[in-house]
């Protein structure tokens, strides 16, 4: 990121781009690239004033921003700002260490919201191979992403995922169940890339969310489904019949589950 002394004008928006989407239940992603600068603000203060009307969670991933300026840095100053006054949340992921340092220096940064600690690259798949058994193995998910706990008051669970990608799980709705804020999760997803279930390891709280077809309306209570396989995990399921029904297999060492 270059230094903003050495700036002299606006520069042609060369590479920029500011997309944003819904990240799930009122929540959204928003993506820069590019460089931020007085040509390119005014797109980015629509995209997030956009992003701002549909969610209460925005998760601005900046992590492909190559420049910055003064009014680059203004509007994600106001757009937290806006956010916080609204009751909602805006989060800066992906930020540098050169933007970071930049937000210090001009003494803005208790102003902006940045992520807890990142998930470590070698989570997922990674870790619980090194545990003796293989997610992938199991039939239904195409992959595992780290994640870790956002902070939002909800029933059901909201992570991100490395590259800042919004993950809305099922969760019980006993108080002694919530996880604290930054606890890191591994995160398994379909070939659609649709959430079927999370694990803390730390406690061993395990949600299997398969055939759930809403968040919305799912129940605040889940059966229990016990893994008889390798890692013997007591799966939170709040569609526990339909699991049953279709024979499926434990989401991370693929054994078989019976009613706790």
């Amino acid at each position: 990121m270059s230094d903003p002394n050495a700036f002299d004008g606006p520069r042609e928006p060369t590479g920029f781009v500011c997309v944003w989407s819904p990240g799930g239940v009122q929540a959204a992603a928003v993506r820069v690239s590019g460089e931020l600068n007085l040509v390119t603000a005014p797109q980015v203060v629509q995209v997030l004033d956009e992003a701002l009307e549909h969610a209460r969670l925005i998760m601005v991933n900046v992590r492909d921003l190559s420049f910055v300026d003064d009014s680059g840095l203004q509007v994600l100053v106001d757009a937290t700002r806006r956010a916080r006054t609204s009751g909602a949340r805006l989060v800066l992921v992906g930020v540098s260490a050169e933007l970071a340092q930049w937000f210090a220096v001009t003494g803005t940064r208790p102003l902006v919201d940045m992520l807890p600690g990142t998930p470590s690259a070698a989570g997922g798949r990674e870790d619980a191979v090194a545990r003796g058994f293989d997610p992938l193995l199991n039939p239904v998910n195409a992959r595992i992403v780290a994640a870790r706990v956002m902070d939002i008051p909800d029933r059901a669970l909201w992570a991100h995922s490395l590259d800042g990608t919004i993950r809305c799980g099922w969760a019980p709705a006993a108080e002694d169940l919530r996880l604290p804020v930054g606890a890191p999760l591994e995160v398994y997803l379909d070939h659609q890339g649709a959430v079927n279930g999370w694990w803390h390891t730390a406690s061993r709280v395990a949600v299997n969310q398969r055939h759930l077809t809403s968040i919305d309306a799912a129940p605040t209570t889940a059966a229990g489904l016990a893994c008889q396989g390798a890692c013997e995990l007591i799966w939170q399921a709040p569609a526990a019949v339909h699991v049953l029904d279709h024979d499926e297999r434990c989401l991370t060492c693929a054994g078989a589950l019976v009613l706790a």
